[in-house]
This record gives C-alpha cells, sequence and structure tokens, in this order.
C-alpha cells in the first residue's frame, strides 16, 4: 500500500506532500552549508582541543565506550600522556593531540556535562577533518606506523558515530588495511624481530580491529571485505587487561578465556569473525548467490559461537582487577547488535520467500528475532531464561549513564547503526503487515534467541504489541535523530505510514489509502518543522524564504479555496489526465546521495512491494 501510495504521489502535481517534501529538502540541503568546512586551518591542533572539564567528560565517554569494544590504545599510557598534556601541552607529541582530538570527537555522543554546545556533528566535525588533514599532510610516508593506525582506526570510529561521511568508510577502510599491512601488523609477532611483549599485544589487539573495522564497513556498502583467513597469521590478542601490561614489565600471565577482562568482547568478537567473513563474501559475490543449506550452515555456527560466547559473560569465573562485576550495557549490546545484523542480512532473501513457500520459514523467523533485538536492543527483555538473567545482572550493576550509552550511540551515529536499524525496521514492519494480513502469528521452535510460540488470541496480541513497540520505538527514534542534527527524514515517515497501515488494517478500515496519506503529511510536517527551528537557531536565511513561502501558499488558498496541504487522490488509469506536469517525491537519502540508494533498491523492489 505504501509502496503503491508512493508512486501515486510521483505524479501528483497538486500534491502537499510532494511540496512539503521538496521544502524538507531545501532545509536539509541549507543545514549541511552550516557544517564546518572539510579542510581547516589551524596553526596548532592543540589550539582546538576544549577546557579541562569539558575534555574530561568526553574523554570518559570514550573509554567507558568504545575502548572497551574496538582495543585501539593501551588506557593507562593514553591517560599518563593526557596527563602530561595539560601539565605541559607543547611536552607531548602531535600525533597524541590527533588521537586525543578524535577520542573527544566519539565522546561527544556521550556528552552529558554543563557545556550544552556540545553536539556530535557541530563539534566533532572539526576535530574529524583537522584529523584527516593531519594525517594526507606533506609528510604522509612517515606517518605510516603504528600511532597513524591507531589514529586511522579512531578517524573512522568518529565518522561512523558522529555521522560525518559515514557512507563511505569502506573507501577508508581499504586504506587502514593496506597501512596495517605495510607496518607489519598482520604478522604475528612471534614470526618477527623479537619485541617486547607489550608491543606485540598492543600489535595484535590492533590487528583484531582493524579487521573488524574491514568487515562492518564491507556489510554497510555490500563490497567485497578485502582480506581473508589466508592474508593473515597474527594471533587473536590475549586476555589480559591493561593494568597488567607494561612496557618496563615482562610478559603478563594471560586470564583463562571465561574471566572477563576489558578485552574479552574483542576476544569473542574474533571467534565470530571467520564465519561472519565466510557470510560477508558469501552476502556480497557478484558472481553467485549461496545456497539454502550454506546459509543453515554458516546461521547455525554463528549462532552456537554466539551463545557460547553470552554464557561466558553471564558467569565468568573470575573478575580480573580493573574489570566491573559484568560486561556494560554498551559491551553487551554492541557484540549483540554487531552479531545480529549478520543474521538479518543473510537470511533476508530467504525470509522474503517464506510467504509463498513453507521451506523457508525458519529464515523468516530468525530474520525477525534478529531485528527485534536490533531494534530494541537493551529495552527488550528476551524471554529466554538464560538472556534474561543476563540481562537483569547487567542492569543491576551499571549505572544510569551506561546503561544510556548504547541508546544514545543509535541517536546519533550514522555507517552500520544507521542502516542496521533501517533494515531492522522494514523487516519488522513487513512481518507485523503480513501477519494482520494472514490473521495469525508465525510459529517455528526455538532456537538461539527465543520467541514466543503464540497459541491463543492473547498470546497473539502480546506478540503482535512487541512488534508494534518496536516499529513505534523506531520511529520516535527517526524523530529525535532529525531534531538531535539529521537531515534524511524519510524514516520517520516511512514509519508514520506503516504506522497508520497497522491501525487501519485493525480497526477493519476497507480504504487505508487516505489514512497513510494523512499521515505522511502530518509526518512531513513535523519534519519540516523541526529542521526549520534548527535554522532558526542557526540564524539560517532560508527560514525567512521558507515563511515567504509559506504566506504565498496562504494567499493561493484564500483565493483558490484549495488548500496546497490538501491533495486530491486521482482514480486515473495512468494516463496522467488531468495534469500538466510530472512532480515527483526523490525518496533519496538526505545525508549522501549514494549509500541510502542501496536499500531503496530492495526496499522498492519485492521486499514490502506487495505488502505495503
Amino acid at each position: 500500500m505504501v509502496y503503491n501510495l508512493r508512486h501515486r504521489l510521483e505524479v501528483e502535481d497538486n500534491s502537499g506532500v510532494s511540496r512539503m517534501m521538496d521544502r524538507c529538502k531545501i532545509l536539509a540541503r541549507a543545514a549541511k552549508v552550516r557544517r564546518p568546512i572539510r579542510e581547516p586551518d589551524y596553526s596548532d591542533l592543540r589550539d582546538l582541543i576544549p577546557p579541562r572539564a569539558t575534555a574530561d567528560h568526553l574523554v570518559s565517554g570514550y573509554l567507558r565506550t568504545f575502548e572497551t569494544v574496538y582495543r585501539i590504545l593501551h588506557v593507562p599510557t593514553f591517560q599518563q600522556e593526557y596527563l602530561q598534556f595539560w601539565n605541559s601541552p607543547q611536552s607531548v607529541s602531535q600525533a597524541f593531540v590527533v588521537r586525543l582530538l578524535l577520542v573527544m570527537a566519539i565522546g561527544t555522543c556521550f556528552y552529558k556535562g554543563p557545556d550544552s554546545s556540545i553536539a556530535p556533528r557541530t563539534t566533532a566535525a572539526p576535530w574529524i577533518y583537522a584529523a584527516q588533514a593531519w594525517l594526507g599532510g606533506p609528510s604522509e610516508k612517515s606517518r605510516v606506523n603504528i600511532a597513524a593506525v591507531q589514529i586511522q582506526c579512531l578517524l573512522l570510529l568518529a565518522r561512523q558515530s558522529c555521522a560525518i561521511d559515514s557512507d563511505i568508510a569502506w573507501i577508508s577502510a581499504g586504506s587502514l588495511l593496506r597501512a596495517a599491512m605495510y607496518v607489519g601488523l598482520h604478522r604475528d609477532p612471534q614470526y618477527l624481530p623479537k619485541m617486547p611483549s607489550f608491543q606485540a599485544e598492543l600489535r595484535r589487539r590492533l590487528w583484531a580491529t582493524v579487521l573488524e573495522i574491514l568487515l562492518q564497513s564491507s556489510m554497510d556498502a555490500g563490497g567485497a571485505p578485502l582480506i581473508s583467513l589466508e592474508d593473515y597469521d597474527c594471533e587473536p590478542p590475549s586476555n589480559i587487561d591493561d593494568q597488567q601490561m607494561s612496557a618496563d614489565d615482562p610478559a603478563a600471565i594471560p586470564y583463562v578465556t571465561t574471566e572477563f577482562t576489558r578485552t574479552s568482547i574483542q576476544i569473542a568478537l574474533m571467534k565470530t569473525f571467520p564465519i561472519r567473513l565466510q557470510m560477508a563474501k558469501a552476502m556480497n559475490d557478484i558472481r553467485c548467490e549461496p545456497s539454502y543449506d550454506e546459509v543453515l550452515r554458516l546461521s547455525r555456527e554463528l549462532a552456537n559461537i554466539h551463545r557460547d560466547n553470552s554464557i561466558h559473560f553471564v558467569n565468568p569465573t573470575h573478575h580480573s582487577q580493573d574489570s566491573s562485576n559484568q560486561p556494560s550495557v554498551f559491551q553487551t549490546q554492541s557484540i549483540s547488535f554487531l552479531t545480529n545484523r549478520f543474521l538479518l542480512a543473510l537470511h533476508h532473501p530467504f525470509a522474503v520467500e517464506a510467504k509463498t513457500n513453507p521451506k523457508y520459514y525458519f529464515s523468516r523467523k530468525i530474520s525477525l528475532d534478529a531485528a527485534l533485538h536490533i531494534l530494541l536492543s537493551n529495552n527488550r527483555q528476551s524471554k529466554d531464561d538464560e538472556n534474561s538473567a543476563a540481562n537483569a545482572t547487567v542492569n543491576t550493576n551499571s549505572t544510569s549513564n551506561e546503561d544510556d550509552d548504547f541508546e544514545l550511540i543509535k541517536l546519533h551515529a550514522g555507517g552500520l547503526i544507521r542502516s542496521s536499524l533501517i533494515y531492522a525496521q522494514f523487516t519488522v514492519s513487513l512481518e507485523l503487515i503480513s501477519q494482520l494480513q494472514e490473521d495469525t502469528p508465525v510459529i517455528y521452535p526455538s532456537t538461539m534467541l527465543s520467541l514466543p510460540s503464540p497459541s491463543s488470541s492473547s498470546a497473539t496480541q502480546t506478540w503482535r504489541r512487541e512488534l508494534y513497540a518496536a516499529t513505534d520505538n523506531y520511529m520516535r527514534l527517526a524523530m529525535r535523530r532529525i531534531q538531535t542534527g539529521e537531515t534524511n527524514v524519510k524514516g520517520y515517515i516511512f514509519s508514520a505510514c506503516v504506522l497508520a497501515h497497522i491501525k487501519a488494517m485493525e480497526e477493519g478500515t476497507v480504504e487505508c489509502e487516505p489514512l497513510i496519506l494523512e499521515a505522511a503529511r502530518v509526518a512531513l510536517n513535523d519534519c519540516h518543522f523541526w529542521l526549520k527551528e534548527r535554522a532558526r537557531v542557526h540564524g539560517d536565511v532560508q527560514v525567512e524564504q521558507e515563511e515567504q513561502a509559506e504566506q504565498e501558499e496562504q494567499e493561493e488558498t484564500e483565493t483558490t479555496g484549495l488548500s496546497p496541504y490538501n491533495p486530491t487522490i486521482y482514480n486515473d488509469d495512468g494516463d496522467g489526465s488531468g495534469q500538466t506536469e510530472s512532480h515527483r517525491i526523490e525518496w533519496t537519502d538526505l545525508d549522501s546521495q549514494f549509500l541510502f540508494d542501496i536499500p531503496d533498491s530492495w526496499l522498492f523492489s519485492g521486499l514490502l512491494a506487495g505488502d505495503l
């Protein structure tokens, strides 16, 4: 229904929805113009560092989140240099200042301090562009070293977390891989000239981070992972806490893998890396598609490893000296998110076929299961006893700030976070509408992630409410993203239309189209208001032009008696009767004219075409 309506709107010359969409796009483009220049000219990067109190907040935000998943820094060494910087700014290297800028850029996503001017897209942009310019400076060759690889990793994470050029991360990830291999990170330190165990462990951690960034970016772009297991022999990092490691001390003794440390999440991701790499290669292979048997094998192997990892996080046998009682919410949600996005993408092509071929019902269940975990995150209490116990323990031992961290990254991030959320939203929307059409939920055996098996009307309603809640949660998230700097309004409008369609179906409405169109109109008015308010705050002259256009439309309404925001629905046979010219809604990403064309290709070609 939404698909068909979209095409109807493309030929509506008098459509208020079309006109409002154009206005939103104008305001979005104006917002892009206000963003900082890409090549700032600063004589000294130290001038970019904010006051100490603000910097402390930002650094803390990064260290408790991304550094516990992607191991890039040796935290005690970084903290020592950080203190040295504040005591004597000129005594630290330029490379450290760049690392600090990127650490703070990522930290802006989690900032809750007193400075209200701190915002990811505005505050972090000059720091990110400055780091990018430093990496590509005249002495580029001299900057191909371990420190530069650390900076490249931080730069890619900063761009993703702050949604700044995050759509082309795969291109930069290719450069990161070559830089890492150039300095020998792909070779295990045991095969290199003798080096301290401290340096060897840092190299293993950094290589694992490079691999993870490369794999995730290939999934975002739908491109080849650019690496195979035969291309490296570097071993996974050891289960060692940072406090055990020192450049002056002999080799530390690793904990057993069941003991939780600050590196445990990275080790867990490396355990699933070979399987996820196979998945990425199979899904992005331009020559052939994986067989269903191969899909089931890969899914089963990933599920088994992920389940074993989860058990270790729930019941660690010992806790090291600088780790908390349990993994933080951010850590557990990160590994769940990064795992479930692979399951969703792997099973999606077969899940679409499940409506007509019962052979693929298992894929329909797994896709929905993964989508719900991506959308609801820690808001969803799993029905599985083991997972429920884990969630209860984590929430008990986390502060409120830590509990909010993953929700904040979903609010601000682009790249893999944003694309996975959109993918999951479409999957849940399709399932809910399909169930309403079939008037029965899907019942499957429990697998890796337990979902209810409804056997009564009460259970059916409860189950559908969870699906509805997931769709509604995404709509609220999309709304908050626009209010905090997002310029793409498509996700919010689509969710509003889907919810209107669902409500109409539940109420037994025969003609759903007017209700969906009204929902689109209201959603566009909301988006236009939020974009205009942001422009007004920044003193954008575009607001004056918008208000002038509204004044002219109001005068036209008084003259003709036709409201520009109340479009007529034509019932022609496609001959364009009554149309003087074609007026299109360009459903393109207002943040990126390239990346979001990829989701559109499947969104409007089979996945939802016959259902929405």
